[in-house]
């Protein structure tokens, strides 16, 4: 479990480093059929444009999606050769959300 948290973690990283700053709308909010510390998990849908303005969308789990739904649009980052890789910023771990969006927004 912990060698795929790690490689999930490292393409993330690999987004991070390389990838192009862009806005996600969320599309679509289901809940699944799971809860984590007795909340439910829900999947989230947004959808955003690259820079030759081709739809893609990416997908979130998680049990707490206020941060996701706090913005009309969602700031994300994707990787420029791959859209269909993306991560969305306030999905990431610890304090990386608020410094992304005060050193990069």
């Amino acid at each position: 479990m912990a060698y795929f948290q790690r490689n999930k973690g490292l393409k993330k990283n690999k987004i991070l480093i390389s990838g192009v700053i862009t806005h996600g709308v969320l599309i679509q909010k289901t809940a699944t059929n799971s809860e984590i510390d007795d909340k439910m998990v829900y999947k989230l849908i947004f959808k955003f444009h690259d820079l030759n303005e081709n739809a893609f969308t990416v997908t979130v789990k998680t049990n707490k999606p206020e941060p996701l739904e706090d913005e009309k649009k969602e700031m994300l980052i994707y990787n420029q050769y791959n859209p269909k890789k993306a991560v969305l910023i306030d999905d990431l771990p610890w304090n990386v959300p608020e410094y992304i969006k005060t050193n990069w927004a």
